[in-house]
């Protein structure tokens, strides 16, 4: 099943999931939809799991209990910081994570989603992510998905990738 939404459905389900006001990002990444947000409101968790039933249900599926995950507070802050370092990932470690966290948060910003305190939690995962990476022997900034197929087919490949066609 495909859940994840192309640019349009991402710019959709953003402005839904901030239509109260509520501060809020959309974080889309290769295999993960994502909603962020700060406040007690329920409104970006009501059109979040609608999205997603939505989805599902276009795909012939319905959701389970474990497939929407939903953390507040001190776990939510810690899972976005996981999602950041990459420690989430297909690939742990995966690079290309910090910058849809930061794509995903730019966009949020530039179009008034986000507020004072949500731009910090942001800035404060983003700087905290170098750190982590750092420390977890994630510092090499060519860990990708993208990459380690790259590095598989070439282990694999009987002709080297220069002399190959």
């Amino acid at each position: 099943m495909h859940l994840i939404p192309d640019a349009v459905e991402t710019e959709r389900l953003q402005l839904a999931i901030s239509g109260d006001g509520t501060p809020a990002v959309l974080l889309v990444t290769c295999n993960r939809v994502e909603c962020v947000w700060l406040g007690e409101s329920s409104s970006p968790d009501d059109v979040f799991v609608h999205w997603m039933r939505g989805r599902a249900a276009a795909h012939g599926q319905t959701l389970d209990e474990t497939t929407v995950m939903r953390y507040e507070g001190l776990d939510a802050l810690r899972h976005l910081l996981r999602v950041a370092t990459g420690l989430e990932s297909q690939l742990q470690g995966d690079s290309d994570i910090l910058g849809q966290v930061r794509v995903a948060w730019s966009t949020a910003k530039s179009q008034g989603f986000t507020s004072t305190a949500l731009d910090r939690v942001f800035e404060r995962v983003v700087n905290s992510t170098r750190h982590v990476r750092l420390h977890a022997g994630f510092d090499d900034a060519s860990r990708t998905i993208g990459r380690a197929a790259a590095d598989v087919l070439a282990e694999r490949l009987v002709t080297p990738w220069q002399e190959t066609r």
